[in-house]
């Protein structure tokens, strides 16, 4: 929602702190076509939905690729063998505290080496009839024991 206007303003900061930039604004079956070739420099990729376990962003997005599903979504095609180190731990850890303190230091890893520019969260707008009430949380989310119809 709104990527035309996103990428345009991002061009346009890019550029006050001079970094030169060329926007080109694709329909999705060219955009992502070369994604997948990592024709790009710099993307806008929205990643994410319902599920809050960081582990569906490491391996898929931040682990370097591997040719057998780690890394397949990043397109920058950084590498990093901590990082790495990290999320394959946390993929085996059982110890629910270790897992999330594994995951945090990835996590950490990702924001202090600007691996990714996080943007925003999008919601997605919901729509209900008349007579049903319903609690939008803002992980999108439908927690059904939540829905009211009077």
């Amino acid at each position: 929602m709104n990527d035309e206007r996103i990428c345009t303003a991002l061009s346009a900061m890019f550029a006050k702190v001079g970094v030169k930039t060329s926007l080109a604004l694709l329909p999705r079956a060219q955009f992502f076509q070369k994604v997948d070739l990592t024709d790009f420099a710099i993307h806008l990729y929205g990643w994410g939905g319902a599920p809050t376990d960081p582990g569906l962003i490491l391996g898929p997005v931040l682990h370097s690729f591997d040719g057998k599903g780690k890394g397949d979504f990043n397109s920058g095609k950084f590498r990093d063998a901590e990082l790495d180190r990290l999320i394959e731990a946390s993929e085996v850890e059982m110890n629910t505290a270790r897992r999330a303190a594994l995951m945090e230091q990835a996590l950490q890893r990702v924001r202090t080496n600007v691996l990714t520019i996080p943007l925003h969260r999008q919601v997605i707008p919901w729509a209900v009839r008349k007579g049903v009430r319903v609690f939008h949380r803002p992980d999108n989310y439908l927690e059904m024991t939540w829905v009211v119809v009077d």
